[in-house]
C-alpha cells in the first residue's frame, strides 16, 4: 500500500511538472510566433517603402511613412525628378523591438540613372529605420540614410 501511494504522488507531481512546461513552452512558441509576425509587419513596411522609392511613389512613401517631415519629402521629390530610373535592393535587415517601438538597420543596394547624363550607378546605402505601433498597426517615424 505504501509503494502504490508513493507511486501515486510521484505520478500526480511528474504530470503537474510536465504540464506546466507544456504550457510554458506553449507561451514560449506563441511570444515567438508574435515577434516573428510583428518583424514581418515592419518588414513589410521596408518593403513597401522600397517599392514606393523605386516607383518614385511620393504618395506611398508618405503613407509608410506618415510623419515624413515636409524638407524630406521635398528632397525626395527632388531626387524623383532628377533620375530616369531608382532601384533599391534588400540585402539585409536587422529589427529590434522595445514595447510600441523598433529600429531596424536595413543594407540595401540602390541603382541609380541620372535623367541628363543617362549615367548609371550602384550604391550600397545602410538606412535606420524607426518605428512605432498605432492603433491601425506599425508605422515608419523616421528614416536616416547612414550611407
Amino acid at each position: 500500500v505504501a509503494v502504490y501511494r508513493m507511486n501515486l504522488r510521484l505520478f500526480r507531481t511528474t504530470e503537474t511538472a510536465l504540464a506546466g512546461l507544456r504550457v510554458r513552452a506553449f507561451r514560449h512558441v506563441h511570444d515567438l510566433s508574435a515577434v516573428h509576425q510583428q518583424g514581418d509587419k515592419r518588414g513589410g513596411l521596408v518593403s513597401r517603402f522600397g517599392q514606393a522609392y523605386e516607383e518614385r511613389d511620393i504618395g506611398e512613401l508618405k503613407r509608410v511613412w506618415p510623419l515624413m517631415p515636409r524638407n524630406v519629402e521635398s528632397s525626395y521629390r527632388n531626387v524623383f525628378q532628377s533620375y530616369s530610373r531608382l532601384g533599391w535592393r534588400l540585402q539585409g535587415v536587422d529589427v529590434s523591438m522595445n514595447g510600441d517601438q523598433a529600429e531596424a538597420v536595413v543594407r540595401t543596394s540602390v541603382e541609380l540613372r541620372e535623367l541628363r547624363s543617362n549615367v548609371a550607378t550602384t550604391e550600397g546605402r545602410t538606412y535606420h529605420f524607426r518605428f512605432v505601433r498605432q492603433t491601425t498597426g506599425w508605422a515608419i517615424v523616421a528614416v536616416e540614410n547612414r550611407r
